[in-house]
């Protein structure tokens, strides 16, 4: 099925990641599967759309002999984002989780539940605060899934400003027969 249209997709693919990344940040400890497995699967298709419909639409926008120039610049961009995204969420999250065991715990205690990392919480701390250091865990994880909310919000209003094009739904050379 061929529609001719990139745009509309684009800015659905960013409204689901949105979307479901928003729902994300609802997530607690003793969530049901059903519920984020849910929600992965629907931040999963608005990332795909968001990643592959781009491509599309610099491939029906710039002329054929600078195409590949496009392309790359787009590449450029979309990994140098993951990238940085990575590092504030990193940053976010390092930053809350302190902050969230600073409350009721040392800095020794922080320091050594940072390094064994959350397979590794039970082994270094008294079981005693075992489910507030699991729920500061938590807070600080869904903190960080406001990063991709206001990401995708920003592309999906830097989309709206792109220009509309249609691509072409058939090839002449193909419909033409011997």
């Amino acid at each position: 099925m061929k529609l001719g249209h990139w745009k509309p997709f684009n800015l659905f693919g960013y409204a689901l990641l949105a979307f479901g990344s928003g729902l994300l940040t609802r997530i607690y400890p003793p969530i049901s599967p059903g519920y984020w497995i849910g929600m992965e699967i629907l931040v999963g298709a608005g990332y795909s759309l968001s990643v592959t419909m781009p491509q599309l639409g610099v491939q029906a926008t710039l002329a054929p002999d600078i195409v590949h120039i496009g392309s790359t610049t787009l590449l450029f961009v979309m990994s140098i984002s993951c990238a940085i995204s990575l590092a504030i969420g990193q940053a976010i999250f390092q930053a809350e989780l302190s902050h969230n065991l600073a409350e009721f715990t040392s800095g020794d205690t922080i320091r050594a539940v940072q390094a064994a990392g959350v397979s590794g919480v039970k082994s270094v701390v008294p079981p005693q605060v075992l489910a507030r250091v699991v729920q500061g865990y938590s807070d600080a994880l869904t903190t960080v899934f406001f990063v991709p909310v206001v990401g995708s919000a920003l592309s999906f209003i830097a989309v709206m400003f792109t220009t509309w094009i249609t691509l072409p739904t058939e090839n002449k050379g193909a419909s033409e027969s011997p």
